[in-house]
């Protein structure tokens, strides 16, 4: 029994530290002491590995390169058969590697080599262990740590060691294997070498890198949930301790002694309590990792989800004292870890410290953790986090602004936005799990790996084997036989085991291979993997028997008694108007000053749509509230149709005369008409009869963009038929309604012959922290002072929120109703509402400062908000009171403040009453909240990192309140909400795909937080325009001689646009841009987006809408110094865990 203790040990060794296992949370795989006199690890007989340096180039991008640089790798030639072509090789990953690789005869590696007389290598990934390409790891240096040039290292190598045996690189047979994040190299290069390389081994490859993997720590706590009830629930009792202690001073000093902290008296940080917390997640999720494999617990015991249970179980210990247990037990740790074994570290600029050490160390092992850090920071990401958190057993603490701000180790410019980007950059380059282009591959994967829904779990190509191991581990096929026969999934391991060497022996003989039907690939896979909505067939529009009827008009609505419980109180009704959630009270498209004149024009009334338009079946309709106003309709002149948003129309969209598209109106002649959005205003549902309808539960199933869009569809084509001819119909719209504009645009071009999106985002994403960074930059644009300001009294805010007496003092300091006092429980949702209702706050002035309509035309924007900022004589935070308040009033109409409402448990049943209000305003709020979360996301967070506001506002506050305000009409998940967002980007196009039209026209002000999700590129040329100065939907708005000259030549060069549009080409259908669906499809073209099925809630015999298949200052104006000390606080935290997942 000892030595297979032993032999355990040096495996995970060999395994952990060469292949390179990024655990969840860590940046490093474990540390074990190397027993060089071991006879496991060395051959016999003179014929052991050899260590050995090679020549490699320093940069594959450039022919004549830039120098080169020894790179280590290890090989044995005891197997090879004299004259022979067969060669295998083991690529390094994320660490140092080790001789083992290629003399231990117990690796699967090295006993397919031996059976098959080949020679073993063993490559080192530059930048690790001795494989130095550069004098240290400045940015500058770390430029040439990229997966394209370890692929190109590869390539080289296997060039140069068939020169040196002297055979031609079309005769030698090559196979690559690889763990982790090695198994992806290797399938890149044999996606990008197939005349190299003969084939690829791969063991749970991460093919489909995120930067904010949540899901991950959603799939430990599934497990856990599912494997053991109990268990989960005392983890969840020891987070919401060890969450409650980190809330207090008293709490902290008992988490200090507890845990062991180093330093032992640390300052009370957000960051701080992030790294403790997130060492402790780490614990958690890498026993589910590796829960069937021999993940030791220090070279004595298993530990994996049962181990872990075990103690969380034990009757004799409390939850907190079995969590300081577990803690006690970590093994896979980095360098920075395993530097204090005894300890926990509770200092993140510290940390930071430790991270920004650019020199390479004697044994490699923290230079490591730094080149590590980087690869995640600039190309795969996957930081795990509890961001997608909804009652979670882990709670919500380790968020991705935690990451973020760790890569700004770097510099400044690796913010969220830049590594969001970066990552997605891989997966477009290299094709990701859908788009993979490689041949003769076995993929291998553990369906007890949290990674593996992010590897390529089917195939349809015979010769890219797939297959998921049930119940086993990460990389678990790598261990020898002995421990495989631990696992649950022997069986499993078994046939997978007779799959590899048979494919290999295919590849060597170039027979192809008769295995590739194995019931594994054929079956669903137990973890949905996220198919490309192109492979969907496209869905038809079923002609609804009311679709483009003529006499659908009315002039008034039928309306059914309403029940007075479902109305909101007074007070209520005020409480809403305070809270925001991203949405202002009046909407994203606010409307403009009414007036009163009404010409005999003018037509006001109601249009008979279906309830749904994907079910010819469903006889059931609503009405939907239209105005119309020809006055200044000319014989064949065009026709305006401005759609209405999440919010009542009013009539004034159509009378006011200064509004800019009416102008345009009387000059063109146009007849001009608006609808209102289904469910919101006038146009609610409560009249339809539907089932589906008429139940709370599922009040809101009908209320979704694509029925919005055929909603406007049917109206087009109802009054052409009244009128005897096809108009020339040009949409408005301004936020999301400009969005419909643009939509209808692309789904119905026979319809719409053009298209004006004033501020449209078109791209859904789930974490929107995009939107607070364009809210700094347009603070900092206006006064770096007010910047600071705001800065010094959110970090103000955070600091006392951590205390007792610091709560009560933000209870008085902001009047909060309810107050926090030394009887309140004050969790995390708590904190993080108070904080989203202060925020809202600044968004709103930012987001319409300047705009001409009603308070906004005279106040209430950037310069208010600085003015009262900067007051001398007060203190920040102070300054912050004021400014809440003095919004609130503008909102709620009130002349005094009264309190800041505080009761998340209140706004839930609020929110969830509202929708049924026979107030619109009431209702839209609610209204709004269901669409972003069955469809947008749209969800305003913190989790770029570093920001004026601070970093509490995560994205887990938003799916809680999606999930407790929804959940049980939807079964809410964070999960479908994201594949929502993608559905939606893929039906639509998104930023990146909308393509280039000639009959469509954007704008966005530069000042508005919204323009981070308009079209990817805006261009003039392309009809896009970007108002310097100017907030959201600014040209809509009544001109007047203040606006910025470039906001009134936008006006002019829109006029142009549309003048050319109605006077010029006669037929824009017959442009020069791409071909589009004809409007009974709905477009199923996809960009490279992996998209997974959504779960809408729809009534029974209902076409679901197109099915989608199976994100040390810090107020002064350079952030230099904060960065830093952010940097420092969050960095190697959540690195540590994490980089276990990734070899």
């Amino acid at each position: 029994m000892t030595s297979l203790l032993f032999l355990v040990v040096n495996l995970l060794q060999i395994w952990l530290v060469s292949s390179r296992v990024m655990p969840m949370l860590h940046l490093g795989p474990p540390i074990f002491p190397m027993d060089e006199n071991n006879h496991t690890l060395m051959a016999q007989n003179g014929f052991g590995g050899r260590e050995a340096y090679f020549k490699q180039k320093l940069d594959h991008t450039k022919d004549d390169g830039e120098g080169t640089w020894p790179q280590r790798y290890f090989y044995s030639q005891r197997y090879y058969r004299k004259g022979g072509n067969v060669f295998f090789l083991m690529l390094g990953g994320m660490g140092v590697m080790d001789i083992g690789w290629v003399t231990n005869e117990k690796l699967p590696f090295v006993q397919w080599g031996k059976e098959r007389g080949a020679q073993l290598y063993a490559l080192e990934h530059r930048f690790y262990g001795k494989s130095r390409p550069t004098p240290n790891l400045s940015v500058r240096n770390l430029a040439y740590l990229t997966i394209d040039q370890a692929i190109g290292d590869v390539a080289n190598f296997i060039k140069e060691m068939n020169a040196k045996h002297r055979i031609k690189d079309e005769d030698a047979k090559w196979i690559v294997f690889g763990g982790s994040y090695a198994a992806s190299l290797a399938l890149w290069a044999r996606q990008k070498y197939p005349n190299l390389i003969a084939g690829a081994v791969a063991s749970s490859p991460l093919m489909r890198p995120r930067f904010d993997f949540w899901e991950g720590t959603q799939f430990a706590e599934d497990i856990y949930r599912k494997t053991d009830a109990t268990c989960a629930e005392n983890i969840e009792i020891a987070f919401q301790q060890l969450a409650d202690m980190l809330g207090s001073e008293r709490g902290r000093s008992q988490v200090s002694e507890l845990l062991k902290t180093k330093p032992r008296f640390w300052t009370a940080e957000h960051r701080n309590i992030q790294l403790l917390t997130s060492i402790q997640l780490n614990n958690f999720i890498s026993a589910v990792q590796f829960r069937a494999g021999p993940y030791m617990q220090n070279g004595t015991s298993l530990n994996n989800t049962e181990a872990v249970c075990t103690v969380m179980n034990d009757q004799s210990l409390d939850q907190i004292t079995a969590l300081q247990h577990i803690n006690g037990a970590r093994v896979l740790q980095s360098k920075y870890l395993h530097d204090m074994p005894e300890n926990t570290p509770a200092d993140y600029d510290a940390l930071l410290k430790y991270l920004l050490q650019k020199d390479f160390d004697e044994e490699g092992w923290a230079s490591v953790d730094r080149a590590s850090l980087w690869q995640r920071c600039t190309e795969i990401g996957t930081f795990l986090t509890t961001d997608g958190a909804i009652n979670s057993i882990f709670g919500s603490l380790v968020s991705i602004d935690f990451y973020a701000d760790l890569c700004q180790v770097f510099g400044e410019e690796f913010d969220a936005q830049h590594i969001e980007r970066a990552v997605a950059a891989t997966t477009l380059k290299y094709g990701g799990a859908h788009m993979y282009k490689g041949t003769n591959v076995v993929i291998a994967n553990g369906g007890a790996d949290p990674l593996h829904v992010l590897s390529k779990i089917t195939s349809i190509d015979p010769t890219v084997v797939t297959y998921v191991v049930k119940d086993s581990f990460h990389c678990g096929d790598m261990f020898p036989y002995e421990f495989r026969k631990l696992s649950q999934a022997a069986i499993g391991m078994q046939e997978l085991f007779q799959l590899i060497p048979q494919n290999i022996d295919n590849w060597i003989s170039g027979v192809p291979s008769p295995f590739h039907n194995v019931n594994q690939q054929e079956q669903p896979p137990k973890v949905s993997e996220e198919p490309l909505l192109m492979e969907e067939s496209e869905l038809q529009e079923l002609l609804h028997p009311l679709e483009g009827l003529k006499n659908a008009f009315k002039s008034t609505k039928q309306q059914r008694q309403r029940n007075s419980e479902n109305e909101l109180t007074p007070e209520e009704s005020r409480i809403l108007r305070r809270v925001h959630l991203g949405r202002p009270p009046h909407g994203l498209f606010p409307d403009p000053d009414p007036l009163p004149d009404m010409p005999v024009q003018y037509e006001a009334g109601y249009f008979t749509q279906p309830v749904d338009h994907f079910n010819n079946k469903n006889p059931y309709t609503f009405e939907q509230r239209y105005f119309k106003n020809d006055q200044w309709a000319k014989p064949n002149g065009p026709i305006f149709l401005m759609i209405g948003g999440e919010s009542e129309r009013d009539s004034s969209w159509v009378l006011n005369e200064n509004l800019t598209y009416l102008k345009w109106a009387d000059e063109f002649g146009a007849t001009v008409y608006a609808l209102e959005h289904r469910y919101y205003g006038k146009s609610d549902l409560f009249d339809s009869f539907d089932p589906a309808v008429s139940k709370k539960n599922t009040y809101t199933t009908y209320l979704s963009s694509l029925q919005m869009l055929y909603d406007v569809a049917n109206f087009i084509r109802a009054v052409d038929a009244e009128r005897g001819q096809h108009g020339k119909w040009i949409m408005f719209g301004g936020s999301y309604a400009g969005s419909l504009a643009l939509w209808m645009r692309r789904l119905f071009p026979d319809l719409v012959y053009g298209a004006i999106g004033s501020s449209a985002p078109l791209e859904a994403k789930l974490d929107f922290y995009d939107y607070y960074q364009v809210v700094e930059k347009s603070i900092r644009s206006h006064s770096e002072d007010c910047a600071y300001a705001i800065a010094e009294g959110f970090d103000d805010i955070r600091q006392r929120l951590l205390t007792e007496k610091g709560r009560a003092q933000l209870t008085e300091i902001f009047k909060l109703n309810p107050p926090w006092d030394d009887v309140s429980d004050v969790f995390e949702i708590d904190k993080q509402f108070f904080i989203s209702n202060l925020v809202d706050m600044f968004a709103s002035a930012v987001q319409y400062s300047g705009d001409n309509r009603g308070h906004y035309a005279h106040g209430y924007g950037i310069p208010d908000m600085c003015r009262i900022m900067t007051k001398t004589g007060r203190k920040p935070i102070s300054s912050i009171a004021a400014f809440n308040e003095y919004m609130t009033n503008m909102f709620t109409g009130d002349t005094e403040f009264e309190s800041m409402f505080n009761s998340y448990d209140d706004l839930k049943r609020l929110l969830y009453k509202a929708q049924f209000s026979t107030n619109p305003k009431e209702a839209a709020g609610t209204l709004w909240l269901w669409q972003t979360c069955t469809e947008f996301g749209f969800y305003q967070t913190t989790d770029s990192g570093y920001s004026l506001f601070g970093n509490l506002l995560p994205l887990n506050f938003y799916t809680q309140l999606c999930s407790d305000v929804f959940g049980l009409k939807t079964s809410y998940s964070a999960k479908n909400n994201r594949r929502a967002t993608l559905s939606a980007n893929k039906r639509y196009g998104g930023r990146f795909n909308y393509g280039a039209d000639p009959m469509v026209v954007m704008t966005h002000g530069s000042l508005d937080p919204w323009n981070a999700l308009g079209n990817i590129t805006c261009d003039p040329a392309d009809k896009c325009f970007m108002i310097k100065g100017t907030a959201h939907c600014a040209e809509m708005y009544p001109a007047r001689d203040k606006d910025e000259q470039d906001l009134k030549d936008t006006r002019e060069r829109i006029r142009g646009i549309l003048k050319s549009w109605i006077e010029g080409n006669p037929n824009p259908r017959s442009r020069d841009t791409e071909e589009r669906e004809p409007s009974n499809k709905v477009d199923a073209t996809s960009p490279v987006v992996p998209i997974a099925p959504i779960a809408p809630v729809v009534p029974s015999n209902q076409i679901k809408e197109p099915p989608v298949a199976a994100e040390n200052d810090p107020k002064k104006k350079s952030a230099g110094s904060m960065a830093t000390n952010v940097l420092i606080s969050s960095i190697t935290a959540m690195v540590f865990f994490q980089r276990a997942l990734l070899y």
